[in-house]
């Protein structure tokens, strides 16, 4: 990931999209981007589960009263 600034890159995204595109249109693909640059950032720093970890916890807390350790 780069070092600029997430205004800038706010505004980078702005000018790939339409001209016609709408303010809802413009919220979900910021959000979305704002949401894979976090997940990167977690995959970064090693801040992931693997599918049968996350499947194991899940099926566990169904037994349970819900997770814990937080």
């Amino acid at each position: 990931m780069t070092s600029v600034n997430a205004k800038h890159q706010a505004r980078e995204l702005l000018e790939k999209m339409p001209d016609d595109c709408t303010w809802d249109q413009i919220a979900a693909r910021i959000t979305l981007e704002a949401k894979l640059r976090r997940a990167e950032d977690d995959i970064a720093a090693g801040r992931i589960r693997s599918q049968s970890q996350a499947e194991r916890e899940s099926s566990q807390w169904l037994k349970s009263s819900g997770p814990t350790g937080r």
